[in-house]
């Protein structure tokens, strides 16, 4: 039996609104083939495509093209949850498009890669779906001007990126679609506005993992928190047989809230990977002792949080 490592990504943020989570590249195994198989999902095929291999959750292909396409799908729901084209047989360069959709069926990201590279025009979906932002993409990450819809057809911003970062001019439009204010960000950090109203300084304080809101500044918090959810899931959770046995691999996001008195409730796989993995996942996170609260303007609040737990068999 394979051997497996299970931790949890980095750069996990707690978001009181919808979050938008670009795929990230993993590695896939797509080796396994059985005739079982051959007929298990419905999909709409590229032209003519030859099979090359189907399995549990996986079907391969080529293109007349030439190009090869991984098509992954929730193994028990049946939904498609990710269309990739690579370069090589192997499997291990991405090139060409890439969607992506959550379980429901949803779109969640689509863009290009070149030579495992993301590049060009991406567009990533928040889990209800109307919010989403769009724009250019690097080996650096986001570049130039980026564009919020708040719903399919309302444009709520455009503000510029470098290296993946917020630095330049910004713009903000109303409910109907006109300009609103204009600013700029460096590095980040908001500089200057100008028109509009001016924007009402909330105070808002994240909910912490247990003792990290006293581990210091920001930075300091968020490592106390990935240090003590990478303790406690590695302490806690299993790796499913069946799904390793199957060669399931992946991120999984598991979504809650944690009420005002940190307590966590409403748990949800956005993209649960299989029915054993997002049981195992709800299992662990149901164990969680409480958080310190999220507060707004001083009053604790209802936090919704989203948890991407990467499963990895090597």
């Amino acid at each position: 039996m394979p051997s497996s490592l299970l931790y949890l990504l980095t750069g996990v943020k707690a978001m009181a609104f919808a979050t938008l989570l670009p795929g990230l590249l993993h590695a896939q195994n797509f080796t396994q083939n059985s005739k079982r198989y051959a007929n298990k999902f419905s999909y709409e095929a590229l032209g003519q495509e030859t099979i090359i291999h189907t399995w549990y959750h996986y079907v391969t292909s080529r293109t007349e093209d030439g190009a090869y396409v991984a098509r992954i799908f929730h193994p028990d729901l049946g939904q498609l949850t990710s269309r990739t084209h690579y370069l090589d047989p192997q499997f291990t360069v991405k090139h060409g498009t890439e969607h992506l959709w959550w379980d429901n069926g949803d779109p969640r990201s689509v863009g290009r890669y070149e030579q495992n590279v993301k590049a060009g025009f991406w567009v990533y979906w928040g889990t209800d779906l109307a919010h989403h932002e769009e724009g250019n993409e690097s080996a650096s990450g986001k570049q130039g001007i980026w564009t919020v819809w708040s719903t399919e057809t309302r444009k709520s911003m455009e503000v510029t990126y470098v290296n993946n970062v917020r630095h330049g001019p910004f713009v903000t439009f109303d409910s109907l679609g006109v300009e609103h204010s204009r600013g700029r960000y460096e590095k980040g950090v908001l500089i200057e506005t100008e028109g509009g109203a001016q924007p009402e300084v909330i105070e808002e304080q994240m909910p912490a993992w247990g003792g990290c809101k006293e581990a210091g500044d920001t930075g300091a918090i968020s490592r106390c928190q990935q240090e003590g959810l990478y303790r406690f899931l590695g302490q806690n959770m299993r790796y499913p047989k069946k799904a390793m046995d199957m060669g399931i691999q992946g991120q999984a996001i598991i979504s809650f809230t944690l009420d005002p008195e940190g307590r966590i409730k409403d748990i949800e796989a956005l993209s649960g990977l299989s029915n054993e993995i997002t049981a195992e996942c709800i299992r662990v996170i149901e164990q969680m002792p409480p958080w310190e609260p999220g507060y707004q303007r001083g009053k604790a609040v209802n936090v919704r949080y989203n948890l991407p737990v990467k499963f990895t068999i090597r």
